[in-house]
């Protein structure tokens, strides 16, 4: 039986940018009433999450932010963190030389997200876009990983990511991944839904990486709520 979702926000729940719509909230809030445990797992960081998670009002919402290197519970300010994720001091020597290296090379062609341990990008243009691809698929690092969004890089610590912060999650709250489910529309998202027994695609997702797929996200939201109720 299902006891926690996991859902990525843009792309999935909300557009990229954009607010939740107001069906999806309500939604949301229903499964939340079936005893399911709500979680989002995104790019962005905590402060932004929690942010835009008290318009919506949920009882207990879990947040992952920076692509599973931070874990929170609920909306308070400080964060009521999980686990500290302390990526090596190697990382974090790459990180600054990346970030130096794009600034010789794009200045003021971009900006950053202010993350706590993972780089994100956000470029101004198609021609800083290619540029920063180009920089990174040259980029001889082995301990990182790189997303490329609509809008951004992401880059993060290899061994960090939405599989294993969910982990970890699930071992603090004694649920097995069989009985989460994973709700995704991207590549970052894949490492979560390869955990989680049970997974929906959204959009433009490929069909055959998910247990089932939805080309919107009310769509998905009904039926996972159909499922739990028909379990239960």
């Amino acid at each position: 039986m299902l006891k926690l979702a996991v859902f990525d926000l843009d792309g999935t729940l909300a557009p990229v940018g954009g607010p939740i719509d107001d069906q999806s909230v309500k939604l949301l809030k229903e499964l939340e009433d079936l005893g399911i445990y709500i979680v989002i797992s995104s790019g962005k960081t905590l402060y932004y999450l929690i942010g835009m998670f008290r318009q919506v009002g949920l009882r207990a919402p879990i947040f992952i932010g920076e692509n599973g290197n931070v874990t929170a519970f609920g909306i308070d300010l400080p964060p009521k963190l999980l686990t500290a994720v302390q990526p090596t001091e190697k990382y974090f020597q790459n990180k600054d030389e990346i970030i130096r290296n794009l600034k010789e090379l794009f200045p003021d062609g971009f900006w950053m997200q202010p993350n706590e341990i993972m780089l994100t990008l956000f470029f101004k243009n198609e021609t800083v876009r290619n540029g920063i691809r180009k920089y990174l698929n040259n980029l001889k690092k082995d301990d990182i990983i790189v997303y490329e969004h609509v809008d951004s890089f992401d880059i993060t610590p290899v061994g960090i990511d939405k599989k294993t912060s969910l982990q970890a999650l699930g071992n603090h709250l004694h649920i097995a991944s069989n009985e989460m489910i994973a709700v995704g529309d991207g590549a970052n998202d894949l490492p979560m839904i390869d955990y989680c027994a049970y997974s929906i695609g959204i959009g433009a997702l490929d069909k055959h990486l998910t247990t089932w797929h939805f080309d919107k996200i009310d769509r998905a939201l009904i039926f996972l709520q159909e499922k739990i109720q028909h379990d239960q």
